[in-house]
């Protein structure tokens, strides 16, 4: 399901970049090992009896298959808001062996239960319900008003919704792209001979009602008699450009004993390779001499993809957090490699890997590939999460990359402490639409937030980012204390001529502000190829929003108006 705005001249505009905002899960309970892929056809929006939403709409199998047996029900939502949605589940309306073709639903006042219109395709009948949950009655309907036509591109016919004004407003500033509008006044006083102080930083406001604080230089202020005066300033904007770093992909940068280190895939040199680079600022890292601190092995064991090395600090000592096979894709496993020596630019320092164990003993996943491993420390507790996914090669059956969390021993950070809990699964269409794969996770902070963002689908112009939620207190160890968003918060759309971004990781820049470190593709057109080469470091600044949520999509225009310009007001007084 997605959603558009109406404007003035009565043309839509799409939100969120186009992208979808609903989506039906995935049935685990039946089919193949990876469970079966469905999609949303028909979304209709309307008014629950407490002026909250609902949403009603048909499922169906991905291509758009009938369900056996569960043709005659729709599925349903509700919403406080329309910005987060509880799956109902789906509901018989129709008898068995009837194929409903559309739905409606309203709530009727004066008869005190909801209305469901709905077709078989050669007919309408009306069902009702008290709560939702259940519908009866069978009564011949006459055909409701046509659907409106949405005049997007791959847009059917939708619903009109009608809106407060807060409502709307309020779900615009979360689909919409985040732009500076301005910043909040700079006032300074002094009495005469006294020294003019200016803030070194200012902070810029935004559309959707956030602040930012932005470094800034003042031009030289001279006055010295009593008045009011105006001093010009200009805010100082890092920006990176894409690629920041070509062939490289899974990266990410830690700041560790004063100095910036980066690491990724080594697309460049056939994944065979644990390259890293150090310099004192973060550009600096582009053009910084890369050294090698791990060799695949000739053959056998560890001999072929090294992927998605991660520096973390566990315990005060600097580890790599990678995966490596023997040599196929298909046989990658979690290892970690601990420094002992004191340069991180030096092989000699680093201990031989080791891989991840179990509590027990144990390897991760014996009938199956362990990957992309992270780690985060919260309490003291150092806790790893990782992408696992079940390989029957015999007999050709492949599972869900999902993702699991343990805790581990800060002393040997490759041994887990507690039982691997799944706390995601793909489950939607954009994370299920050409391969069911969530993998590349990463974790964040911001006050007593936990944030931690993971790739979906295949490593293609279709690999996008989605989004899981903890609170620092919570029991990260059980998977009711993770709340997934449910709809990506980057795809190819969100940024022009970056293709299929995923595998992110985070970093603090010099100022202490946070920083999206990612790999995407550039377009085919510009003589790029489209295949798992090709994949190219980006990083650009996190936008915390006003709802505490972070925007990956931040364009150095959006988050500084080329046309901006801001002044100080001095006062210098008569006493």
């Amino acid at each position: 399901m997605h959603f558009a705005a109406v404007q003035e001249d009565g043309s839509p505009k799409p939100l969120q970049n186009g992208n979808g905002v609903l989506f039906a899960k995935a049935d685990f309970q039946e089919g193949p090992l990876c469970g079966t892929t469905k999609i949303l056809r028909k979304p209709w929006v309307f008014r629950l009896k407490d002026n909250t939403f609902g949403v009603v709409c048909l499922r169906r199998n991905v291509g758009g298959g009938l369900e056996a047996g569960k043709e005659h029900c729709v599925l349903l939502f509700t919403s406080p808001d329309l910005l987060s949605f509880q799956e109902v589940g789906l509901v018989p309306v129709a008898p068995e062996g009837a194929c409903v073709t559309d739905a409606r639903c309203a709530w009727d006042e004066n008869a005190g239960c909801y209305r469901l219109t709905w077709s078989n395709g050669t007919g309408y009948y009306t069902s009702v319900s008290k709560e939702l949950g259940s519908f009866s009655g069978m009564e011949k309907a006459a055909a409701p008003e046509a659907r409106p036509p949405v005049a997007l591109p791959g847009a059917e016919d939708g619903c009109a919704v009608s809106l407060s004004q807060e409502e709307y407003e309020k779900i615009l500033r979360r689909y919409s792209p985040v732009f500076q509008t301005g910043c909040l006044p700079v006032f300074c006083k002094a009495a005469p001979g006294e020294k003019i102080s200016l803030p070194g930083q200012v902070t810029l406001t935004y559309s959707d009602g956030s602040v930012k604080p932005m470094p800034v230089k003042w031009k030289p202020f001279t006055h010295t008699l009593p008045g009011v005066y105006t001093v010009e300033g200009a805010v100082e904007q890092e920006n990176w450009p894409f690629p920041f770093l070509e062939e490289r992909a899974d990266p990410t940068i830690i700041h560790f004993g004063g100095r910036y280190y980066y690491m990724a895939t080594d697309d460049g040199n056939g994944q065979t390779t644990l390259k890293i680079r150090g310099s004192d600022t973060i550009g600096g890292l582009r053009e910084a001499e890369e050294h090698v601190i791990f060799t695949a092995n000739p053959e056998g064991y560890m001999s072929g993809c090294l992927w998605a090395p991660e520096p973390h600090v566990v315990n005060g000592r600097l580890c790599v957090f990678f995966a490596a096979g023997n040599p196929h894709w298909y046989t990658v496993q979690c290892h970690v490699m601990v420094m002992a020596g004191g340069d991180p630019l030096d092989a000699a320092s680093w201990e031989t890997p080791q891989r991840c164990r179990t509590i027990e003993g144990g390897v991760l996943c014996p009938d199956g590939i362990t990957l992309d491993m992270t780690c985060f420390t919260v309490h003291e507790t150092p806790y790893v999460v990782w992408a696992q996914r079940v390989m029957r090669l015999e007999e050709q059956e492949f599972g869900n990359s999902d993702l699991y969390i343990a805790s581990v021993d800060p002393e040997k950070p490759w041994q887990l402490t507690s039982e691997p809990v799944c706390i995601c699964r793909p489950s939607y269409g954009w994370d299920r639409i050409d391969t069911t794969v969530d993998e590349g996770p990463f974790a964040v902070e911001r006050g007593d937030d936990l944030f931690v963002t993971f790739a979906g689908s295949s490593v293609s112009v279709l690999y996008c980012v989605g989004l899981l939620h903890a609170k620092i207190g919570s029991d990260l160890l059980k998977p009711e204390s993770w709340e997934e968003l449910g709809y990506p918060i980057l795809t190819s759309e969100s940024v022009p001529g970056q293709l299929g971004p995923g595998h992110n990781s985070f970093a603090k820049d010099s100022r202490g502000n946070d920083l999206v470190v990612f790999h995407a593709k550039l377009p085919v057109a510009d003589g790029h190829d489209s295949g798992m080469t090709n994949r190219h470091t980006g990083l650009r600044p996190v936008h915390w929003d006003a709802e505490g949520l972070p925007r990956l999509d931040m364009t150095p225009e959006r988050e500084l108006s080329p046309s901006f310009r801001i002044f100080a007001t001095v006062e210098i007084t008569n006493s």
